[in-house]
């Protein structure tokens, strides 16, 4: 996925998958959030998961994962 070598699957939702990742320009793990693989979302849906993420982007708290990076390759955000 880009810059990121997906790695194992560690979680899964209704609408979204987290996945340990290697991030291949850094040389270190992190986890990379996309919506689920196995199902169609609208485009309304994909700018919900966007805007998410902005939103997290904002947060400083010690049990709240930092987010460094949000886009999309191709169709797929991530």
């Amino acid at each position: 996925l880009g810059p990121y070598q997906l790695e194992t699957q560690v979680g899964r939702g209704a609408f979204g998958e987290v996945w340990r990742a290697m991030d291949t320009r850094l040389r270190r793990p992190v986890a990379i959030k996309t919506p689920r693989s196995d199902v169609s979302f609208t485009a309304e849906d994909l700018e919900r998961f966007k805007a998410e993420a902005l939103r997290v982007a904002l947060l400083r708290h010690p049990n709240i994962t930092a987010v460094f990076d949000v886009g999309h390759i191709g169709e797929r955000p991530y």
